[in-house]
């Protein structure tokens, strides 16, 4: 069970994230949004919207101002208690999903070798769009910590280990948006649905291509198995 699914185990049971109003009470109130996240909402392409790192709602409606701080004030309720316990891997998952990254360099001094790249290697599955993030993921990346085999899960390790010497991958992207990104994979079919999926072509001036690449083992980081994507990471 990853991090993200212990979370999501814990908030079912109850444990965290649950404010103490029940939530058509909370709907039905009216209330000021909490003075920490004023300032996070802007006029969207279409909706209203709240972009804080611990709240997102799109579209926001200010009828829902006392569910949000409810949300709000119990989020930084979780914070507190994962770091009192060194629960990093929780403590990051509790931010929204765009701000994950950010706050994992913030605290990277406090967490041990295995742990930094256990929690970068869920990370990197949790996100669709690394190329936005591509100077901060080279820096994780090229860390000179030991135990980087914690990046990938038992099945992944043994996967790449059992590649041959030299393997033919691809990456689907689109000509000077993000074809220098990290992220390749070893089918074909893969590469193509990623430069053609309309979630991943945002423009229609974006130019589809699929690049392609012969390359050595040594100079693979990481395999991805997770989103059956075959996914590589190659070395920075």
């Amino acid at each position: 069970m990853d991090a993200m699914e212990e979370l999501e185990e814990l908030r079912l049971k109850g444990k965290i994230g649950k404010p103490n109003d029940g939530f058509f009470d909370l709907l039905n109130k009216e209330e000021e949004l909490h003075d920490d996240l004023k300032n996070y909402v802007s006029a969207g392409k279409v909706f209203m919207q709240l972009h804080h790192p611990l709240m997102i709602d799109i579209p926001y409606d200010k009828q829902k101002n006392a569910l949000i701080n409810a949300s709000y004030q119990q989020k930084l309720h979780d914070l507190k208690m994962w770091e009192r316990q060194g629960a990093w891997s929780r403590y990051i998952g509790v931010y929204e999903r765009p701000y994950r990254l950010e706050e994992f360099i913030k605290i990277d001094n406090r967490l041990i070798d295995g742990e930094y790249w256990d929690i970068a290697g869920w990370l990197w599955e949790d996100t669709e769009n690394q190329w936005q993030y591509l100077s901060e993921w080279q820096d994780v990346l090229s860390s000179k910590r030991n135990q980087k085999e914690c990046f990938m899960n038992q099945d992944e390790q043994k996967f790449l280990k059992a590649l041959p010497d030299e393997v033919e991958i691809y990456r689907g992207c689109f000509e000077g948006i993000n074809d220098e990104g990290l992220s390749w994979t070893l089918d074909k079919s893969i590469a193509e649905m990623f430069s053609q999926h309309r979630h991943f072509k945002r423009e229609d001036d974006w130019e589809s291509i699929i690049l392609s690449q012969t390359v050595s083992k040594e100079d693979i980081f990481a395999v991805k198995l997770g989103r059956k994507e075959s996914e590589v990471i190659l070395k920075m």
